[in-house]
């Protein structure tokens, strides 16, 4: 399935373009929806992560470490690639 990004400039293009995708049976949602769905699935899986996983005691400054860590292979794969 492929994605179309259409940018609107007015209220009426955004509702005319919508009607004329739901005649045409297509499925459509706004970005800002779409970004929405995808933040709130996020959410969803962190939580059952934090409910499934052992408890352990780890600082703040701990979790920092390890991001930036993360972080920091990540730039220099991409950089390398």
């Amino acid at each position: 399935m492929e994605s179309l990004i259409v940018n609107v400039k007015t209220e009426e293009e955004r509702e005319f373009i919508i009607k004329l995708l739901n005649r045409l049976g297509i499925d459509s949602i706004s970005l800002e929806e779409y970004e929405f769905q995808k933040r709130l699935e996020a959410r969803k899986k962190f939580a059952e992560l934090v409910q499934n996983s052992p408890k352990i005691d780890i600082t703040d400054k701990e979790i920092d470490a390890i991001v930036e860590e993360v972080r920091a292979k990540k730039y220099a794969e991409k950089n390398n690639h």
